[in-house]
Parts: C-alpha cells; sequence; structure tokens
C-alpha cells in the first residue's frame, strides 16, 4: 500500500468514526492542555481490544492524555472492568475525571496515581492486569516494557503508543536521542524470545506486545 493510499484510508476511518459527546469533550479538553491524544482510529481500536482482553479486568494507563486513552478503554469494559491512570500532573487528572464523569462512567471504576510511572509500576501487583497502555518517552519504553510484563496476568497485553515516531527510526539521518532509544527499543523487542510483538501503523506507530508463556526462563 502506498503512503498516499494508506493517509486516504485512515483520514476516511477518522472522518467516519462516531464518538460520544463525552469523548468529544475529552478531545477538546486534550487539546487545550497541548496533549497528544490517539486519533479516532486509534481510540476505536483500544476500545475494541478492551472490550476483548479486560471486560471485566483491570487495565494500567501510563498517560497524559488519559482523558481520551483511559476514556477508550473504559468504553470496552463493563462495569466490573478498573482503570489505574498514572500521570504526574493534577490537571491531567482533573479533565480525565470530568470526562469519565461525562460518560456516566463510575468512580469506583478508576483510580489515579500521581507518580512518575517507572516509580509507582514496581508497587503494583504483579500479574493483576489485562491491559497496559503506555505513552512514554522512547528513553523510558524498555525499562517501562519490563515492569509492565511483570504486572500482565497470562493472556494479557501491552501497548506502547506512537512509539515508532511515524517511522523515522527507519531513516539513517536521524540521530537524535529520542530517534536512537527508539531504534534501540525496537531491535531489543525484536530479539527478545520471551515475548510476542506486533508493530502497526497507528498513530505514530504502535507496539503490541504480550509474554511468551512457553518461552525458557531467563
Amino acid at each position: 500500500m502506498t503512503d498516499s493510499a494508506l493517509d486516504l484510508m485512515t483520514d476516511f476511518i477518522n472522518t467516519t468514526t462516531d464518538e460520544s459527546d463525552a469523548m468529544g469533550f475529552a478531545r477538546d479538553a486534550a487539546d487545550e492542555l497541548g496533549l497528544t491524544a490517539p486519533d479516532e482510529l486509534t481510540a476505536s481500536f483500544l476500545t475494541t481490544i478492551s472490550s476483548s482482553y479486560c471486560r471485566d479486568k483491570s487495565a494500567v494507563v501510563v498517560s497524559p492524555s488519559a482523558c481520551v486513552s483511559g476514556l477508550a478503554i473504559l468504553a470496552g469494559m463493563s462495569s466490573n472492568g478498573h482503570v489505574t491512570c498514572i500521570d504526574t500532573e493534577a490537571i491531567h487528572q482533573r479533565v480525565a475525571r470530568q470526562a469519565f464523569t461525562a460518560a456516566n462512567i463510575r468512580s469506583n471504576q478508576y483510580r489515579f496515581l500521581p507518580s512518575r510511572p517507572l516509580e509507582v509500576m514496581t508497587r503494583l501487583a504483579a500479574r493483576s492486569y489485562s491491559l497496559i497502555y503506555a505513552e512514554i518517552a522512547p528513553a523510558d519504553a524498555s525499562t517501562l516494557v519490563d515492569e509492565a510484563l511483570e504486572l500482565l496476568e497470562p493472556g494479557g497485553l501491552i501497548i506502547l503508543a506512537d512509539i515508532l515516531l511515524d517511522g523515522t527510526i527507519a531513516n539513517p539521518a536521524r540521530k537524535d536521542r529520542d530517534t536512537a532509544a527508539a531504534r534501540r527499543l525496537d531491535e531489543s523487542l525484536r530479539d527478545r524470545e520471551d515475548i510476542y510483538l506486533s508493530r502497526l501503523p497507528l498513530g505514530a506507530g504502535m507496539v503490541l506486545i504480550s509474554r511468551n508463556e512457553d518461552a525458557p526462563a531467563s
């Protein structure tokens, strides 16, 4: 598929995807705060994945724009599902709470941890989460993956959003810190035998990771 065909298809999906008023509020709030949020295609993907992986279970969202990504994941859950949102900024948490309330999501279906992800994830219960979604700097992504794998229950899934940097990791002329870190991460993940890996052209490039339960212990 050519780049122009992919762009045309993506634009078509984004412009023909119906979203709730609550999601519209969440997107407006993210825009006002200058936050990069999942587009309509990615948000609908998150809802579908959530409905399969954690409808009645627990998820972790590491994102400044949890108002959009968290809402998309909660939309695929039943009333028994639960999302833990991790972000350091109180204002981000406040608009996410408002978006969740606008979507009639009960307050006992989510919680906010105002901490740095790599500091707080080590304190979460191991093998207790079926979905972990993260928007994180490439330099921190390798450590996050290792922590997230410990949190996944069997059959669980990690989603790294926008981690392929719109494909710039394929450009050898790009040697900036983020691109170099994203390139190292991609290479290291492809070399691992303890995970299953899929890379998708969603957003700026999404990576899906699940644990290979049959891999020999290291």
